[in-house]
Protein backbone atom coordinates (compact mmCIF):
# COMPACT_ATOMS: atom_id res chain seq x y z
CA UNK A 1 0.00 0.00 0.00
CA UNK A 2 3.11 2.46 0.94
CA UNK A 3 4.91 1.44 -2.04
CA UNK A 4 1.64 2.31 -4.26
CA UNK A 5 1.75 5.44 -2.63
CA UNK A 6 4.92 5.93 -3.04
CA UNK A 7 4.72 5.53 -6.59
CA UNK A 8 1.66 7.75 -7.67
CA UNK A 9 3.16 10.33 -5.92
CA UNK A 10 6.31 10.17 -8.40
CA UNK A 11 4.00 9.74 -11.39
CA UNK A 12 2.18 13.23 -10.19
CA UNK A 13 5.73 14.97 -9.54
CA UNK A 14 5.27 15.34 -6.09
CA UNK A 15 6.32 13.67 -2.80
CA UNK A 16 4.73 13.49 0.64
CA UNK A 17 4.99 15.57 3.21
CA UNK A 18 6.88 14.84 6.23
CA UNK A 19 5.86 14.91 9.74
CA UNK A 20 7.99 17.86 9.99
CA UNK A 21 6.09 19.74 7.41
CA UNK A 22 2.68 18.83 8.92
CA UNK A 23 4.01 19.92 12.43
CA UNK A 24 4.74 23.33 10.87
CA UNK A 25 1.63 23.83 9.35
CA UNK A 26 -0.22 22.88 12.55
CA UNK A 27 2.01 25.36 14.17
CA UNK A 28 0.91 27.81 11.40
CA UNK A 29 -2.26 27.06 11.93
CA UNK A 30 -2.46 27.65 15.86
CA UNK A 31 -0.37 31.29 15.45
CA UNK A 32 -3.09 32.51 13.03
CA UNK A 33 -6.39 31.82 15.67
CA UNK A 34 -4.33 33.07 18.18
CA UNK A 35 -3.91 35.99 16.42
CA UNK A 36 -7.42 36.30 14.65
CA UNK A 37 -8.76 35.46 18.43
CA UNK A 38 -6.28 38.64 19.69
CA UNK A 39 -8.16 41.02 16.49
CA UNK A 40 -11.51 39.97 17.72
CA UNK A 41 -10.93 40.52 20.70
CA UNK A 42 -9.20 43.53 20.02
CA UNK A 43 -12.40 44.87 18.04
CA UNK A 44 -15.01 44.10 20.62
CA UNK A 45 -13.18 45.77 22.82
CA UNK A 46 -12.86 49.02 21.35
CA UNK A 47 -16.46 48.66 19.83
CA UNK A 48 -17.16 48.08 23.75
CA UNK A 49 -15.38 51.34 24.26
CA UNK A 50 -17.53 53.04 21.99
CA UNK A 51 -20.88 52.20 23.35
CA UNK A 52 -20.32 51.47 26.96
CA UNK A 53 -21.73 54.51 29.05
CA UNK A 54 -20.98 54.40 32.31
CA UNK A 55 -23.61 55.46 34.92
CA UNK A 56 -23.26 57.07 38.12
CA UNK A 57 -22.51 53.07 39.67
CA UNK A 58 -19.93 52.08 37.37
CA UNK A 59 -17.56 55.42 37.99
CA UNK A 60 -17.60 54.51 41.70
CA UNK A 61 -16.50 51.18 40.83
CA UNK A 62 -14.08 51.93 38.38
CA UNK A 63 -12.42 54.09 41.46
CA UNK A 64 -12.25 51.04 43.64
CA UNK A 65 -11.07 47.67 43.50
CA UNK A 66 -12.01 44.46 45.16
CA UNK A 67 -10.36 42.99 48.64
CA UNK A 68 -10.78 39.61 49.70
CA UNK A 69 -11.17 40.30 53.47
CA UNK A 70 -12.61 44.18 53.30
CA UNK A 71 -14.67 43.74 50.29
CA UNK A 72 -13.00 46.64 48.32
CA UNK A 73 -10.76 49.30 48.78
CA UNK A 74 -10.04 52.23 46.85
CA UNK A 75 -7.17 52.05 44.09
CA UNK A 76 -3.23 52.88 45.35
CA UNK A 77 -2.04 55.94 43.82
CA UNK A 78 -4.44 56.71 41.22
CA UNK A 79 -4.92 60.07 39.94
CA UNK A 80 -8.43 60.53 38.89
CA UNK A 81 -11.44 62.94 38.60
CA UNK A 82 -13.89 61.70 41.31
CA UNK A 83 -17.34 63.11 42.12
CA UNK A 84 -16.26 66.26 40.20
CA UNK A 85 -12.91 67.18 41.79
CA UNK A 86 -9.34 65.89 41.36
CA UNK A 87 -8.36 62.67 43.77
CA UNK A 88 -5.26 61.50 44.38
CA UNK A 89 -4.46 58.33 46.82
CA UNK A 90 -2.00 57.07 48.60
CA UNK A 91 -0.29 53.63 48.45
CA UNK A 92 -2.97 52.40 50.76
CA UNK A 93 -5.46 53.79 48.52
CA UNK A 94 -6.44 56.57 50.87
CA UNK A 95 -6.97 60.27 50.00
CA UNK A 96 -3.88 61.93 50.72
CA UNK A 97 -1.82 63.75 48.62
CA UNK A 98 1.52 62.02 50.13
CA UNK A 99 1.67 59.89 52.83
CA UNK A 100 5.26 59.10 54.51
CA UNK A 101 6.97 55.64 54.02
CA UNK A 102 8.09 55.89 57.92
CA UNK A 103 6.62 57.75 60.77
CA UNK A 104 9.81 60.13 62.01
CA UNK A 105 10.61 60.23 65.89
CA UNK A 106 8.82 62.27 68.36
CA UNK A 107 5.38 62.98 65.48
CA UNK A 108 2.50 62.87 66.83
CA UNK A 109 -0.31 61.27 64.04
CA UNK A 110 -3.77 61.54 63.46
CA UNK A 111 -5.61 59.03 61.27
CA UNK A 112 -9.32 60.25 60.46
CA UNK A 113 -11.16 56.75 59.52
CA UNK A 114 -14.70 56.69 58.39
CA UNK A 115 -16.50 56.53 55.14
CA UNK A 116 -16.93 59.14 51.95
CA UNK A 117 -18.10 61.90 54.72
CA UNK A 118 -14.46 61.45 56.07
CA UNK A 119 -13.56 61.10 52.41
CA UNK A 120 -14.62 64.23 51.12
CA UNK A 121 -16.83 63.19 48.76
CA UNK A 122 -17.23 66.10 46.45
CA UNK A 123 -15.15 67.93 48.14
CA UNK A 124 -11.50 69.56 47.29
CA UNK A 125 -8.83 67.79 48.78
CA UNK A 126 -7.57 70.98 51.10
CA UNK A 127 -11.02 71.80 52.00
CA UNK A 128 -11.80 68.14 53.71
CA UNK A 129 -11.69 68.38 57.12
CA UNK A 130 -8.56 65.69 57.47
CA UNK A 131 -7.03 68.18 55.27
CA UNK A 132 -8.19 71.72 57.67
CA UNK A 133 -6.80 69.85 60.56
CA UNK A 134 -3.60 69.12 59.32
CA UNK A 135 -2.69 72.52 58.33
CA UNK A 136 -3.90 73.89 61.48
CA UNK A 137 -1.62 71.40 63.45
CA UNK A 138 0.93 71.82 61.31
CA UNK A 139 1.49 75.31 62.00
CA UNK A 140 0.46 74.93 65.57
CA UNK A 141 2.65 72.43 66.37
CA UNK A 142 5.70 73.27 63.83
CA UNK A 143 5.33 69.95 62.22
CA UNK A 144 5.23 67.69 65.03
CA UNK A 145 1.61 66.82 65.09
CA UNK A 146 0.46 65.12 61.44
CA UNK A 147 -3.20 64.49 60.18
CA UNK A 148 -3.62 61.67 57.17
CA UNK A 149 -7.13 60.19 56.37
CA UNK A 150 -7.60 57.14 56.28
CA UNK A 151 -11.17 56.60 55.18
CA UNK A 152 -13.37 54.19 52.23
CA UNK A 153 -15.80 55.19 50.53
CA UNK A 154 -18.60 52.66 51.38
CA UNK A 155 -17.38 51.64 54.59
CA UNK A 156 -19.01 50.16 57.61
CA UNK A 157 -17.53 49.85 61.09
CA UNK A 158 -17.22 46.34 59.87
CA UNK A 159 -14.87 47.26 57.30
CA UNK A 160 -13.30 49.85 59.31
CA UNK A 161 -12.37 47.14 62.28
CA UNK A 162 -10.87 44.87 59.72
CA UNK A 163 -8.99 47.88 58.41
CA UNK A 164 -8.23 49.58 61.40
CA UNK A 165 -5.88 45.39 62.12
CA UNK A 166 -4.45 45.14 58.69
CA UNK A 167 -3.79 48.27 57.52
CA UNK A 168 -3.98 51.54 59.74
CA UNK A 169 -2.33 49.93 62.39
CA UNK A 170 0.68 49.60 60.29
CA UNK A 171 0.94 53.45 60.09
CA UNK A 172 1.88 53.79 63.99
CA UNK A 173 -1.15 55.98 64.63
CA UNK A 174 -1.33 57.80 68.17
CA UNK A 175 -4.87 59.10 67.77
CA UNK A 176 -7.33 57.71 65.72
CA UNK A 177 -10.75 59.56 65.03
CA UNK A 178 -13.66 57.39 64.09
CA UNK A 179 -16.84 57.57 62.14
CA UNK A 180 -18.76 55.12 60.79
CA UNK A 181 -22.82 55.28 60.48
CA UNK A 182 -24.57 56.15 57.19
CA UNK A 183 -23.19 52.61 55.41
CA UNK A 184 -24.03 50.91 58.76
CA UNK A 185 -27.84 51.15 58.22
CA UNK A 186 -27.61 50.63 54.22
CA UNK A 187 -28.85 47.53 52.67
CA UNK A 188 -26.77 47.99 49.56
CA UNK A 189 -23.06 47.13 48.86
CA UNK A 190 -21.18 48.07 46.30
CA UNK A 191 -19.61 44.63 45.52
CA UNK A 192 -21.38 41.04 46.97
CA UNK A 193 -24.43 43.07 47.50
CA UNK A 194 -26.25 39.85 48.41
CA UNK A 195 -29.10 41.45 50.77
CA UNK A 196 -27.23 39.94 54.26
CA UNK A 197 -25.21 41.38 56.79
CA UNK A 198 -21.37 42.29 56.44
CA UNK A 199 -20.73 39.92 59.04
CA UNK A 200 -22.57 36.78 57.22
CA UNK A 201 -19.85 37.88 54.30
CA UNK A 202 -16.25 34.92 54.15
CA UNK A 203 -13.25 35.77 52.84
CA UNK A 204 -12.97 35.23 49.51
CA UNK A 205 -10.35 33.82 47.32
CA UNK A 206 -7.54 36.30 46.75
CA UNK A 207 -6.66 34.65 43.51
CA UNK A 208 -10.42 35.06 42.11
CA UNK A 209 -10.44 38.36 43.77
CA UNK A 210 -7.05 39.43 41.73
CA UNK A 211 -8.67 38.02 38.37
CA UNK A 212 -11.68 39.84 38.78
CA UNK A 213 -9.82 43.15 39.30
CA UNK A 214 -8.08 42.43 36.03
CA UNK A 215 -11.24 41.43 34.22
CA UNK A 216 -13.24 44.71 35.38
CA UNK A 217 -10.85 46.66 33.42
CA UNK A 218 -12.51 45.14 30.32
CA UNK A 219 -15.03 47.75 29.11
CA UNK A 220 -16.50 44.70 26.75
CA UNK A 221 -16.38 42.50 30.22
CA UNK A 222 -18.23 45.07 32.16
CA UNK A 223 -20.96 45.95 29.22
CA UNK A 224 -21.60 41.76 28.86
CA UNK A 225 -21.93 41.85 32.87
CA UNK A 226 -24.61 44.61 32.37
CA UNK A 227 -26.08 42.86 29.53
CA UNK A 228 -26.26 39.57 31.63
CA UNK A 229 -27.85 41.07 34.59
CA UNK A 230 -30.89 42.33 32.50
CA UNK A 231 -31.22 39.38 30.67
CA UNK A 232 -31.37 37.70 34.15
CA UNK A 233 -33.34 40.03 35.76
CA UNK A 234 -36.41 39.45 33.20
CA UNK A 235 -36.80 35.89 35.17
CA UNK A 236 -37.66 38.02 38.31
CA UNK A 237 -38.78 41.23 36.33
CA UNK A 238 -36.28 43.22 37.85
CA UNK A 239 -33.64 45.20 36.90
CA UNK A 240 -31.45 43.74 39.48
CA UNK A 241 -28.00 46.26 38.24
CA UNK A 242 -30.31 49.17 38.47
CA UNK A 243 -32.26 48.66 41.37
CA UNK A 244 -30.76 46.43 43.64
CA UNK A 245 -30.21 48.77 46.10
CA UNK A 246 -34.18 48.58 46.78
CA UNK A 247 -33.59 45.34 47.52
CA UNK A 248 -35.70 44.81 50.98
CA UNK A 249 -32.90 43.22 52.41
CA UNK A 250 -30.70 43.03 56.13
CA UNK A 251 -28.96 45.97 57.01
CA UNK A 252 -25.65 45.72 56.54
CA UNK A 253 -24.62 46.14 59.89
CA UNK A 254 -27.64 45.87 62.18
CA UNK A 255 -27.77 47.94 65.54
CA UNK A 256 -26.12 45.55 67.58
CA UNK A 257 -23.31 44.60 65.29
CA UNK A 258 -22.78 48.37 65.40
CA UNK A 259 -22.43 48.46 68.68
CA UNK A 260 -19.77 45.41 69.12
CA UNK A 261 -17.66 46.83 65.93
CA UNK A 262 -17.02 50.05 67.82
CA UNK A 263 -16.21 48.05 70.98
CA UNK A 264 -13.85 46.38 69.25
CA UNK A 265 -12.17 49.04 67.54
CA UNK A 266 -11.97 51.12 71.08
CA UNK A 267 -10.51 47.89 72.44
CA UNK A 268 -8.29 47.12 69.72
CA UNK A 269 -7.13 50.73 69.67
CA UNK A 270 -6.48 50.30 73.84
CA UNK A 271 -4.30 47.48 73.17
CA UNK A 272 -2.24 49.25 70.93
CA UNK A 273 -1.63 52.63 72.94
CA UNK A 274 -4.10 54.27 70.72
CA UNK A 275 -6.18 57.00 71.76
CA UNK A 276 -9.53 57.62 70.26
CA UNK A 277 -11.89 60.36 69.27
CA UNK A 278 -15.50 59.17 67.95
CA UNK A 279 -17.24 61.26 65.75
CA UNK A 280 -20.99 61.61 65.32
CA UNK A 281 -21.99 62.40 61.94
CA UNK A 282 -25.40 63.60 60.67
CA UNK A 283 -27.54 61.40 58.19
CA UNK A 284 -29.50 63.85 56.72
CA UNK A 285 -32.40 62.35 55.65
CA UNK A 286 -36.37 62.24 56.38
CA UNK A 287 -37.63 60.64 59.56
CA UNK A 288 -41.00 58.98 59.35
CA UNK A 289 -44.03 60.56 61.17
CA UNK A 290 -44.53 58.07 64.17
CA UNK A 291 -47.06 55.18 63.52
CA UNK A 292 -48.81 52.99 66.17
CA UNK A 293 -47.39 49.69 66.71
CA UNK A 294 -50.57 47.73 65.84
CA UNK A 295 -50.36 49.57 62.23
CA UNK A 296 -46.69 48.55 61.74
CA UNK A 297 -47.63 44.89 62.93
CA UNK A 298 -50.62 44.72 60.39
CA UNK A 299 -48.86 46.31 57.55
CA UNK A 300 -45.90 43.93 58.00
CA UNK A 301 -48.11 40.61 58.24
CA UNK A 302 -49.85 41.61 54.42
CA UNK A 303 -46.63 42.16 53.57
CA UNK A 304 -45.77 38.44 54.18
CA UNK A 305 -48.96 37.40 53.14
CA UNK A 306 -48.73 39.03 49.94
CA UNK A 307 -45.17 37.39 49.45
CA UNK A 308 -46.51 34.17 50.04
CA UNK A 309 -49.11 34.59 47.13
CA UNK A 310 -46.77 35.90 44.99
CA UNK A 311 -44.35 32.58 45.31
CA UNK A 312 -47.43 30.49 44.32
CA UNK A 313 -47.70 33.22 40.88
CA UNK A 314 -51.16 34.76 42.26
CA UNK A 315 -49.92 37.87 41.39
CA UNK A 316 -53.46 40.04 41.59
CA UNK A 317 -54.01 38.22 44.84
CA UNK A 318 -50.60 39.84 45.56
CA UNK A 319 -50.89 43.26 44.52
CA UNK A 320 -54.40 43.57 46.77
CA UNK A 321 -52.60 42.28 49.82
CA UNK A 322 -49.54 45.10 49.26
CA UNK A 323 -51.28 47.95 48.43
CA UNK A 324 -53.61 47.68 51.92
CA UNK A 325 -49.89 46.87 53.83
CA UNK A 326 -48.80 50.49 51.79
CA UNK A 327 -52.40 51.90 52.76
CA UNK A 328 -51.70 51.10 56.81
CA UNK A 329 -48.07 52.10 56.63
CA UNK A 330 -47.09 54.35 54.10
CA UNK A 331 -43.09 54.14 54.96
CA UNK A 332 -43.13 50.49 53.89
CA UNK A 333 -40.51 50.22 51.64
CA UNK A 334 -40.16 46.58 51.02
CA UNK A 335 -44.31 46.53 50.03
CA UNK A 336 -43.53 49.02 47.67
CA UNK A 337 -40.79 47.20 46.15
CA UNK A 338 -42.66 43.68 45.79
CA UNK A 339 -45.68 46.02 44.29
CA UNK A 340 -42.73 46.90 41.99
CA UNK A 341 -41.74 43.05 41.15
CA UNK A 342 -45.59 42.09 40.98
CA UNK A 343 -46.02 44.65 38.31
CA UNK A 344 -43.74 43.70 36.56
CA UNK A 345 -44.59 40.18 35.81
CA UNK A 346 -47.79 41.59 34.75
CA UNK A 347 -46.45 43.62 32.23
CA UNK A 348 -47.05 46.66 33.82
CA UNK A 349 -43.71 48.00 33.31
CA UNK A 350 -44.48 52.14 34.12
CA UNK A 351 -46.07 50.93 37.40
CA UNK A 352 -43.25 48.78 38.32
CA UNK A 353 -40.89 51.94 37.69
CA UNK A 354 -43.14 53.87 40.27
CA UNK A 355 -43.32 51.54 43.00
CA UNK A 356 -39.30 51.11 42.54
CA UNK A 357 -38.93 54.88 43.20
CA UNK A 358 -41.57 54.79 46.23
CA UNK A 359 -39.33 51.83 47.74
CA UNK A 360 -36.46 54.12 47.16
CA UNK A 361 -38.12 57.03 48.88
CA UNK A 362 -39.45 55.33 51.71
CA UNK A 363 -36.09 53.42 52.26
CA UNK A 364 -34.49 57.17 53.00
CA UNK A 365 -37.35 57.91 55.85
CA UNK A 366 -36.39 54.31 57.32
CA UNK A 367 -32.68 55.52 57.02
CA UNK A 368 -33.18 58.82 58.37
CA UNK A 369 -34.79 56.83 60.95
CA UNK A 370 -31.85 54.56 61.88
CA UNK A 371 -29.59 57.44 61.43
CA UNK A 372 -30.79 58.76 65.11
CA UNK A 373 -30.44 55.52 66.61
CA UNK A 374 -27.46 54.05 65.59
CA UNK A 375 -26.12 57.47 66.62
CA UNK A 376 -27.44 57.25 70.40
CA UNK A 377 -26.06 53.86 70.23
CA UNK A 378 -22.34 56.16 69.45
CA UNK A 379 -23.18 58.64 72.17
CA UNK A 380 -24.05 55.47 74.95
CA UNK A 381 -21.05 53.89 74.15
CA UNK A 382 -18.69 57.07 74.45
CA UNK A 383 -19.84 57.74 78.03
CA UNK A 384 -19.56 53.93 78.47
CA UNK A 385 -16.35 53.71 77.75
CA UNK A 386 -15.26 57.13 78.63
CA UNK A 387 -14.41 58.93 75.47
CA UNK A 388 -14.73 61.70 74.13
CA UNK A 389 -17.38 62.49 71.12
CA UNK A 390 -17.39 64.90 68.97
CA UNK A 391 -21.36 65.87 68.24
CA UNK A 392 -21.81 66.90 64.52
CA UNK A 393 -25.14 66.51 64.48
CA UNK A 394 -26.09 69.28 67.07
CA UNK A 395 -23.17 71.79 65.50
CA UNK A 396 -24.70 71.19 62.12
CA UNK A 397 -28.22 72.16 63.58
CA UNK A 398 -26.76 75.47 64.89
CA UNK A 399 -25.99 76.13 61.21
CA UNK A 400 -29.79 75.93 59.93
CA UNK A 401 -29.32 79.49 58.05
CA UNK A 402 -26.82 77.69 55.40
CA UNK A 403 -26.71 74.76 53.57
CA UNK A 404 -23.31 72.31 54.95
CA UNK A 405 -24.56 69.38 52.44
CA UNK A 406 -23.14 68.65 48.82
CA UNK A 407 -26.10 69.53 47.04
CA UNK A 408 -29.92 69.20 48.24
CA UNK A 409 -31.35 67.41 45.28
CA UNK A 410 -28.47 65.10 44.01
CA UNK A 411 -26.53 64.79 47.09
CA UNK A 412 -28.09 65.62 50.59
CA UNK A 413 -25.63 63.59 52.45
CA UNK A 414 -21.97 64.32 52.35
CA UNK A 415 -21.01 67.30 53.86
CA UNK A 416 -19.52 70.46 51.71
CA UNK A 417 -16.55 72.57 52.30
CA UNK A 418 -18.37 74.41 54.17
CA UNK A 419 -19.40 71.77 56.34
CA UNK A 420 -15.75 70.26 56.08
CA UNK A 421 -14.97 73.66 57.69
CA UNK A 422 -17.38 73.62 60.87
CA UNK A 423 -15.90 69.39 61.37
CA UNK A 424 -12.36 70.29 61.28
CA UNK A 425 -13.20 73.09 63.91
CA UNK A 426 -15.06 71.05 66.35
CA UNK A 427 -12.47 67.94 65.89
CA UNK A 428 -9.72 70.60 66.91
CA UNK A 429 -11.72 71.83 69.95
CA UNK A 430 -12.56 68.16 70.71
CA UNK A 431 -8.62 67.34 70.94
CA UNK A 432 -7.83 70.52 72.92
CA UNK A 433 -10.67 69.86 75.62
CA UNK A 434 -9.73 66.52 76.08
CA UNK A 435 -6.36 66.91 76.24
CA UNK A 436 -5.50 64.29 73.45
CA UNK A 437 -2.43 66.83 71.91
CA UNK A 438 1.10 66.20 72.88
CA UNK A 439 2.67 69.34 74.55
CA UNK A 440 3.61 71.78 71.91
CA UNK A 441 7.11 71.40 71.51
Amino acid sequence: MTEQNTDSNRIAGTAPESDHTIDVHSKQAKIICLLFALFLLLTLESASRLIFVEDHLDTILAFLKQDPELFWRQRPNAQVSFQNVAVTTDRFGFRNSRLPDSKESGTFRIICMGASPTFGWGVDYDKIYSSRLAARLKKEYSGTVEVFNGSVIGYTTHQGLRLLKKHVVKLQPDLITVSYVLNDLDRYRFFRSTGTPDRSLSSSNPVIIGIKNMLFRSAFLRLVEKLSFHLSARNVGFDKFKTNIYFPGARRVPPEHYTENLNHIIEFAREKGIKVLLLKMPVNLPSPEQLPETAITQANALLQKALKLAETGRHDEALVKLAEAVKINKYLSEAYYWLGVCSRKKGDTEEAVNNFQKAKDMESFRCGQDGHLYNRLMAELAVKNGLPLVDVVSAFRAFQDEYLFVDPKADPLHPNARGHEIIADLVYQGLKQHSLLPAKP
